[in-house]
């Protein structure tokens, strides 16, 4: 399973960025036993982190704001095991300025949640039950349950 040159996604082993969102493709950090793994461009400005799940890999989108380090998730990306594009979950910030903002998650145009905090890492504890995460990084993190069983139905491939 490696690297397809014409899609532009990530390998699980590895990775490339997605070419919509920019090249995050400076590995920043890894965490939960390479299960895990935080990429970023060249500018500091975009960020995916990219969880290997039993089922295949989600991708969040982030930008960051030159505003005192604030960052916005803007999607994410669910890919299966063989690298096809499962969906996408949109996600709205309800505002830019605030450290800790309340995200507004849809898909394909409906609205499936809410949710604040370090969302990926919530979403992280949520699909790999057993992988031990620091309770530091998700104190105050929450998803509502919508949103985290339509990323398992898509992961799964069943029907929304």
């Amino acid at each position: 399973m490696g690297f397809d040159q014409k899609v532009g996604y990530s390998s699980r082993f590895g990775g490339l960025g997605d070419k919509e969102h920019g090249r995050a493709n400076i590995l920043k950090r890894t965490m939960l036993n390479g299960q895990m793994k935080v990429y970023e461009d060249e500018t500091k400005k975009l960020e995916r982190t990219e969880i290997l799940a039993k089922e295949g890999t989600l991708n969040f989108h982030t930008e960051n704001l030159s505003i005192g380090s604030i960052s916005r998730l803007k999607s994410i990306e669910i890919i299966s095991l063989d690298n096809e594009p499962l969906g996408t979950v949109e996600v709205i910030t309800d505002s830019q300025t605030q450290l800790h903002p309340i995200y507004r998650f849809s898909y394909h145009g409906n609205a499936i949640g809410r949710g604040t905090g370090d969302v990926a890492m919530f979403i992280a504890q949520k699909l790999l039950g057993d992988a031990e995460i620091d309770p530091r990084y998700t104190l105050g993190s929450s998803v509502d349950p919508e949103v985290v069983d339509i990323i398992t139905k898509l992961l799964q491939r069943k029907t929304i």
